[in-house]
């Protein structure tokens, strides 16, 4: 144990909250402000009583009890951590600051770990630099197994600047983009970070977007940063759309920039694929990179009927002069 028995009460405005070891900072919820002050303070918060009350644990119950002008219940950071933490082999050689930072998870343990949220502790343990213990013993508190591929995503984010964690906080990029971040480079993620601002992009649009990038700009022997100007990423950005058609408006663009003649393949083959499959079920898709001079024809059925109504569909269509256009796509790719 790494605390005094006993409690005590103090008065709310009394406890400090600049403890940097309380990584997540949230604000109380009318639901828990309602449960003090109908029940009262069940479980007490954690403080260091060395100078002046500092809260080590417990920052939404200090704010709310504070706001209902109720003392708060604490246990005291025991005087003697340093060496109880050398007494204990799990321990040993961990400094305080990563001991405060391992006792804060432990005081949140079983709560769900946002990507924002393990990126605000692991920006801690890195400054102590204890990164490993982050892993080795804040990841079970956090229901993570040192071997959960998240931990390589955090540290392959952890050397990017710390400027571009708004991106993480802020929900537009999710951690598991990481490595594609990365592979920009610091000034080309600077140059693409505008546009990740924009929507909430999901890891595979993410890595897609990213990758395009990095792609056009070693295709045309260019910067990464050059890439997006010359892509028209911010005409693109300029338009009107919904989240989700910018995104695919971004990733279109630098699409069309990398590989033109194959983006107007694509274009074509929608369009004549549009004139086969309207009014039906059929779906059409191209031959990867149009190389070979074919299309796969799918078609969802839950039943035999589904399966022969799908046939027929198919057999109406065969005479459809769109699959000329489609059939000779591999040619002009060649």
């Amino acid at each position: 144990m790494i605390l005094s028995p006993g409690l005590v009460a103090i008065r709310g405005r009394d406890i400090s909250l600049e403890a940097e070891s309380l990584l997540w900072r949230e604000e109380p919820g009318p639901e828990l402000t309602a449960s003090l002050a109908a029940l009262g303070q069940l479980v007490p918060v954690v403080v260091d009583m060395a100078d002046k009350p500092v809260c080590l644990a417990g920052y939404k119950r200090v704010k709310a009890l504070s706001a209902l002008g109720l003392p708060v219940n604490a246990l005291v950071l025991a005087p003697d951590l340093p060496a109880r933490l050398a007494e204990n082999p799990e321990t040993a050689g961990l400094s305080r600051a990563a001991a405060l930072g391992l006792l804060y998870l432990a005081s949140n343990h079983g709560a769900p770990a946002s990507d924002a949220k393990l990126l605000a502790a692991g920006r801690y343990f890195a400054r102590c630099g204890a990164t490993a213990e982050l892993v080795r013993l804040g990841g079970p508190q956090l229901g993570l197994s040192p071997k959960d591929k998240i931990w390589d995503w955090l540290q392959t984010w952890l050397r990017l600047p710390e400027t571009f964690d708004e991106l993480v906080r802020g929900g537009r990029v999710p951690l598991a983009s990481a490595k594609a971040a990365a592979a920009l480079g610091h000034d080309g993620l600077a140059a693409y970070a505008p546009y990740l601002r924009l929507a909430r992009w999901s890891r595979g649009n993410a890595e897609k977007f990213l990758s395009l990038a990095r792609e056009a700009a070693l295709a045309k022997d260019i910067s990464v940063a050059d890439a997006a100007a010359r892509a028209g990423l911010a005409d693109a950005a300029a338009r009107d759309l919904s989240p989700n058609d910018l995104t695919s408006a971004l990733i279109a663009s630098l699409r069309a920039f990398r590989s033109p003649e194959l983006t107007g393949l694509e274009a074509r083959f929608a369009a004549a694929a549009r004139t086969i499959a309207k009014g039906s079920k059929l779906k059409l898709t191209p031959s990867q990179g149009f190389e070979q001079d074919n299309a796969t024809v799918s078609v969802t059925v839950k039943s035999r009927a589904d399966i022969l109504a799908a046939a027929r569909e198919l057999a109406q269509r065969a005479d459809n002069p769109g699959w000329g256009e489609i059939f000779g796509l591999g040619k002009l790719r060649a």
